[in-house]
């Protein structure tokens, strides 16, 4: 009974762990007035002298911190590389939260949404082609 139980519990852990990383990064030219991102896409082409790219993250139902940082790693020979983080506010009347990042150089981004505990909320990956105009 005890290994069910030790099973069931381990089990329970590994769902939840999952589950709250599966939550949605999405990855968008813009966020529209009414809170919904506009032309989502994991490929974005930017010009020359660089061009803005939205976060847009669905935060989990009953979140209560008070921001959320936006972790971004540049994919270099297939090991990541530290770029920058950004922390976004957050109100508690909040189901979403976005943030925008001007992008000037081509190449594969991984980034990550994490709390104000350090605990991993998503991560999802952004392919960033240069514009030949």
């Amino acid at each position: 009974m005890k290994t069910k139980t030790l099973l069931f519990i381990l089990s329970a852990m590994i769902f939840f762990s999952l589950a709250a990383t599966s939550q949605s990064l999405t990855f968008c030219e813009k966020v529209d007035a009414s809170g919904n991102p506009v032309n989502p896409n994991t490929v974005f082409s930017v010009k020359q002298n660089g061009s803005p790219i939205s976060f847009f993250y669905i935060l989990p139902t009953g979140y209560n911190g008070a921001s959320v940082n936006f972790d971004i790693y540049k994919i270099d020979e297939n090991k990541e590389v530290f770029h920058s983080t950004m922390k976004q506010a957050v109100n508690p009347a909040q189901k979403s939260v976005s943030k925008q990042m001007t992008f000037y150089d081509a190449g594969k981004y991984r980034i990550y949404v994490f709390d104000e505990k350090d605990q991993q909320l998503a991560k999802s990956d952004l392919v960033v082609k240069k514009s030949p105009h």
